[in-house]
């Protein structure tokens, strides 16, 4: 099945919606799913791609908390995409980590039914064979891989505290 096809009617969020797969997301729920998307971009100037798809663009930053909490506004569902791929290294991981952090935590307050994280297979580091969510996460301690595990766990601490469907 589709997962855009289980969404019809849905008010769906995208963080990150100028990124690679964060463009992708939305360019398959536009395609494929009559909901109404909303995608949260740092800056207009990268969001030119997704005019072409009947998409409702607010500019915000993960970072900022009532940026964050006025995206989620009658929001159904959230994707979450976005990570910090510019700025110094503190600032990527700040978008990453605490990003992750404040959207899951609106995403808590507004009772959404849904939050998707995208992580990473980073996250667990060099592997051979077949990994699924049950794999020991071990980065390698690279600066990406440490991030989007730190990220992961503040989503899933989120959750734990608030019954966030994650």
């Amino acid at each position: 099945m589709d997962p855009a096809s289980a969404i019809p009617g849905r008010r769906v969020l995208v963080t990150g919606a100028t990124g690679f797969i964060g463009g992708h997301v939305v360019e398959r729920l536009a395609r494929r799913s009559p909901s109404h998307i909303r995608a949260l971009v740092r800056r207009w100037g990268e969001a030119a791609r997704l005019g072409r798809f009947p998409v409702e663009i607010v500019l915000g930053d993960v970072t900022a908390p009532s940026s964050v909490d006025a995206a989620m506004r009658d929001v159904d569902i959230v994707i979450h995409c976005a990570y910090g791929k510019t700025g110094t290294a503190a600032e990527r991981r700040a978008v990453t980590v605490e990003g992750t952090r404040i959207v899951a935590a609106s995403a808590a307050a507004r009772r959404v039914s849904r939050m998707v994280h995208l992580s990473s297979v980073a996250v667990y580091g060099p592997h051979e064979g077949d990994l699924d969510e049950t794999a020991v996460r071990r980065p390698d301690g690279r600066p990406y891989g440490e991030a989007k595990l730190a990220a992961e766990r503040a989503a899933l601490k989120v959750a734990a505290s608030t019954g966030l469907p994650l």
